[in-house]
């Protein structure tokens, strides 16, 4: 853990012992406190000096408050949690040479397993994007870094599926092994490793799944469905199947 004087902005000093969490509008899912990592490398695996260090998306959830989306109750306090980079904490404190943060439910993309797998949250997908293998005219390889980004990839793991503000199951429509196409800027990148990068990205934000080939044709299903009555097998609380 980053010493707290190497993250600046941070003023305010109290013990999260001591802060009620309160409930909040349905739509915001409710709050959480989240105690900080800081990135040591950038993705090039270059050496970050603590002047210039910045919170990793990991976190460790330290307190959760009420909520009333089912979804977000297998949020628990002790688990490592992904946190989209776009997200703005509502609020950033320091508590014994810790950095803690208020985030809303609702922006914790994933669960971190203990063996470094990302479990999907409601309707979210860990989905593996798809470079080509470009070369230059010379016939070098042309690297992911520097490809634009890929909108097609591969699902590796999809959530359970959700309740919407109406009480009502909303099922995944992607599975497993199924290629999607998807937004060109949706998704939240998170890095498993020097020569890994996964998305996880919102089932709203998927544009079409390419179905199987028959024969010599093949269609992308337009609407993100699996099957004629959108349906997907395990129903709620169904597992959301092995990490990546």
């Amino acid at each position: 853990m980053s010493s707290v004087e190497t993250f600046k902005g941070v003023k305010l000093t109290i013990d999260p012992a001591r802060i009620s969490l309160a409930a909040q509008a349905q739509d915001h899912g409710g709050v959480c406190i989240v105690q900080a990592a800081f990135e040591s490398k950038t993705k090039g695996g270059i050496i970050v000096p603590d002047s210039h260090k910045k919170p990793a998306g990991r976190f460790l959830a330290h307190s959760i408050g009420p909520t009333d989306r089912k979804h977000l109750q297998v949020i628990e306090a002790g688990q490592t949690v992904f946190v989209h980079g776009w997200a703005r904490p509502e609020l950033w404190f320091t508590w014994q040479g810790d950095v803690l943060a208020v985030v809303r439910l609702e922006d914790i993309e994933a669960i971190v397993s203990p063996d470094g797998s990302l479990r999907p949250i409601g309707e979210r997908l860990v989905v593996q994007p798809k470079y080509d293998k470009s070369k230059t005219a010379g016939g070098l390889y042309i690297p992911d870094t520097v490809q634009d980004r890929p909108q097609i990839g591969t699902v590796l793991v999809a959530g359970p599926g959700t309740y919407d503000v109406d009480g009502k199951w909303v099922e995944v429509k992607a599975q497993a092994g199924q290629d999607v196409l998807y937004g060109r800027y949706c998704g939240a990148t998170v890095n498993l490793g020097v020569a890994s990068e996964v998305l996880i990205i919102h089932q709203e934000d998927i544009l079409g799944v390419i179905q199987e080939a028959h024969g010599d044709q093949r269609q992308a299903g337009v609407g993100a469905g699996v099957a004629a009555n959108g349906s997907r097998a395990g129903g709620p609380g169904a597992d959301a199947g092995a990490g990546t």
